[in-house]
């Protein structure tokens, strides 16, 4: 059994569990005394907890979470709620890593460093048209490698999270449906669902589709997909960029404190595109 424990988690979260031998013995002469061990987490997350109650919004009004639910929660999703800029610290505006690549934090997003794209107001419009009525639907966003999907999804995400729950997926798990419902059903509210696609398979989507179904769980699904070409959606980020966009983002990388070279290179290449 011990075995077929271990392998699951292996295989749930592709990572091989750290075991830790715990001896009810106060002695604790096979390993770590399992009481200590207890307490000692007990104590570490009452403290690591943010002061006040993580909130999601609600038909009537912000509807709190109990932490113990939430951490249950956030084992498949992670709930976009009233207290995580303040979960996230002083790392979440830490330093140019989003400007190199990184998907943006939460707290970069409420900063409004990233740049809108041309497609955001068109996705955000019919987001919101599929949460009114409330329903099971499906959003499909395409994007090139590269070109910025995830961050469209989050700035998504992010800008409407005050108005709905909303949850990105971390890993589809044989609870993620009933998760996605108990939002639904705490919140009154249909839940916005951010999912890659790469995170959620297909033969997962329909099973995650079935299940929500099943339940009467009204909810959005915005789903981020890669790809070579863009597909049968409006939303799409595929290269090449726009023109208008391309020097938007150079201005936006002149602006900022470059090597000489980069900023000589950047200039060069807006002339060039002002040309054509």
């Amino acid at each position: 059994t011990y075995a077929r424990i271990v392998e699951y988690i292996d295989e749930a979260y592709q990572a091989a569990p750290e075991v830790l031998v715990l001896d009810v013995d106060a002695r604790a002469s096979k390993g770590i005394e399992a009481r200590s061990f207890l307490e000692t987490v007990r104590t570490a997350l009452l403290q690591s907890a943010p002061s006040g109650a993580p909130a999601i919004p609600g038909a009537h009004g912000p509807v709190e979470i109990r932490r113990a639910d939430m951490l249950r929660m956030e084992v498949d999703l992670e709930v976009l709620q009233s207290e995580k800029l303040s979960e996230e610290g002083e790392a979440s505006i830490a330093d140019d890593a989003f400007w190199q690549g990184r998907p943006p934090t939460w707290g970069e997003l409420d900063a409004q460093i990233d740049l809108e794209r041309d497609v955001y107001p068109a996705l955000r419009a019919d987001i919101l048209e599929a949460l009114d009525p409330p329903r099971l639907t499906q959003i499909q966003v395409y994007h090139s490698p590269g070109a910025g999907g995830t961050t469209l999804g989050r700035r998504a995400a992010w800008d409407l999270h005050l108005t709905y729950p909303t949850v990105p997926l971390r890993t589809f798990t044989d609870l993620t449906a009933e998760r996605i419902d108990e939002i639904f059903r705490l919140s009154g509210k249909p839940v916005v669902v951010l999912a890659e696609a790469s995170d959620l398979q297909p033969s997962d989507r329909d099973e995650l589709f079935e299940k929500l179904r099943l339940r009467g769980t009204a909810a959005a699904v915005v789903l981020i997909t890669r790809a070579a070409h863009g597909g049968d959606t409006r939303h799409q980020l595929i290269d090449p960029m726009p023109l208008p966009e391309c020097r938007r983002f150079i201005n936006a990388h002149l602006s900022r404190d470059m090597p000489t070279e980069a900023l000589e290179r950047l200039s060069g290449l807006r002339d060039q595109l002002s040309d054509d």
